[in-house]
């Protein structure tokens, strides 16, 4: 004969049971709907770093890759590079030669990166409100300095800054010389 132990648990025991698994998965589940939100929010903040690391690096393998070829256009040697507040004209150095480079302001929403080769955009990223400024010699008697646009036609700027409200200052070196 069994002794009353041996026959299994009582009621009193499943119903205190469930009750200590109710306030366990009462204290659990806004910690897990909090930890789910946090990681949405880390998700959202490393998609932003990723698009301005990629930004940035494009804009820098861009820039500082400007070629200056000297060409003849009526006796005057020229360089084809002209900026603005917000648009670049360059050469870049492409796989079968120079390539005519644009990035521009699109549809009053985007920065384009444009190949120049029909017109095929590279990448586009969602800007409003930027600024591109220019460090260099205006002439060769005078010293360097910020300027809102190059019309230079015979030299290269040493910098050039890109500013934006959402991002930091982005100062990129052109390391093509004469």
């Amino acid at each position: 004969m069994k002794s009353h132990c041996e026959y299994g648990f009582t009621l009193l025991e499943l119903l205190v049971s469930l009750t200590i698994l109710a306030l366990v998965a009462i204290l659990l589940f806004p910690s897990i709907t909090l930890t789910l939100q946090g990681s949405q929010k880390i998700s959202a903040k490393l998609t932003v770093i990723r698009e301005n690391v990629t930004f940035e690096k494009l804009l820098r393998d861009n820039l500082s890759a400007a070629l200056a070829i000297k060409f003849d256009q009526t006796k005057r040697s020229k360089i084809f590079f002209t900026g603005s507040a917000k648009t670049i004209k360059y050469l870049f150095p492409g796989k079968r030669g120079p390539e005519k480079r644009k990035i521009y302001h699109w549809n009053k929403e985007f920065l384009v990166f444009d190949k120049g080769v029909f017109d095929t955009r590279e990448l586009k990223f969602p800007m409003l409100d930027y600024q591109f400024s220019y460090f260099g010699k205006l002439s060769s008697k005078a010293a360097p300095k910020w300027h809102r646009s190059w019309k230079v036609k015979d030299r290269l700027p040493q910098l050039v800054r890109f500013s934006s409200n959402k991002r930091y200052p982005i100062t990129i070196k052109i390391n093509a010389s004469l």
